[in-house]
């Protein structure tokens, strides 16, 4: 009987963390807004002209909330924005020029 209910309990953990584990984040477009800011700081603080930047779909493996790609400059330059809770700051890059790759 014991064994019973330990592996019904066993069981409706696994479900239930499964089921959280699909959660869908959701983005709202001051949530965009602040991504696109980050990039702009970006740009601003590393002295490249504010000046094409466009949304595209990341080619990144994981997905990330938010991806730009930057052609200003005469610069090829993806940047990646990701969100925590509403926080859209943290900023990676990947500057295609640099690793001698073809602008997409």
């Amino acid at each position: 009987m014991k064994i019973v209910k330990l592996a019904t309990l066993i069981f409706a953990i696994a479900y239930l963390s499964i089921g959280c584990s699909d959660h869908q984040k959701v983005l709202t477009p001051e949530m965009e807004r602040d991504a696109k800011a980050a990039v702009v700081k970006y740009l601003k603080n590393n002295n490249l002209p504010v000046e094409n930047i466009v949304a595209v779909e990341s080619m990144a493996q994981t997905k990330p909330d938010f991806g730009y790609l930057y052609t200003g400059g005469g610069r090829c330059i993806e940047f990646i924005v990701t969100c925590y809770g509403h926080d859209c700051t943290e900023l990676q890059k990947y500057p295609y020029d640099e690793h001698g790759d073809e602008c997409p």
